[in-house]
């Protein structure tokens, strides 16, 4: 009965304080890997998107100008829509010097004047065709 009590005794105070530092010893070089993993994700984690990114643009391959032709698209779409917009400004200028001329005769001469210059300042800058 020799072996069962020698493994039901208490360490002493030397044997506490070495089995303390072991898992102390333990601990810190758990805490230390748990750091290190963190830390390697992290810069994966930085450096494998980035250096996808860098590469595509060293190459040339920038996906901002790859729709060249979406812009192309939309440009040639642009004066259209400029040549509406210019209309129906023309046209509302139209009702604008319209309607003050159903008035008396000096005020419309003064009102085609005042609607003249709004005319000016509200009328879209001309356009230049894009030659290619």
């Amino acid at each position: 009965m020799q072996p069962q009590q020698q493994q039901n005794r208490r360490p002493n105070r030397e044997e506490g304080l070495a089995i303390a530092n072991a898992r102390k010893a333990a601990r810190a070089r758990r805490t230390q890997r748990i750091r290190k993993a963190v830390a390697v994700v992290a810069v994966a984690a930085f450096i494998g998107p980035f250096s996808v990114i860098y590469v595509r643009m060293a190459t040339g391959n920038d996906p901002a100008l790859a729709n060249t032709g979406a812009v192309a698209s939309t440009a040639s779409r642009s004066p259209s829509q400029g040549t509406a917009s210019a209309t129906a400004s023309a046209k509302r200028d139209a009702a604008a010097s319209g309607s003050g001329s159903s008035g008396s005769n000096g005020s419309s001469s003064s009102g085609s004047t005042s609607g003249g210059s709004s005319s000016a300042t509200s009328s879209p800058a001309p356009m230049t065709t894009q030659q290619s």
